[in-house]
């Protein structure tokens, strides 16, 4: 079942419920597990010492740099 490309270059959109179903489940996928990898990378990086932190920024991105921070502050008041 391959995805057939239109004339004017763009793949058409589902043409039945199934298929827009399935094409919804498969986006929600993808971006629950893009999701779970940044939580586990996060959660890794948690745990390193805070001269270690900026490079691990680096690797994760710069939209990772808040959260990074948030989980720092957490541990810190703990």
């Amino acid at each position: 079942m391959g995805t057939e490309v239109g004339p004017s270059g763009s793949i058409p959109l589902p043409s039945t419920s199934a298929e827009s179903e399935r094409s919804e489940m498969r986006n929600r996928y993808i971006h629950v597990v893009a999701t779970m990898k940044k939580v586990k990378m996060l959660l890794a990086t948690a745990s390193l010492k805070l001269h270690v932190s900026p490079a691990a920024v680096e690797l994760l991105g710069r939209c990772a740099m808040c959260f990074v921070a948030t989980l720092f502050s957490i541990f810190k008041e703990e």
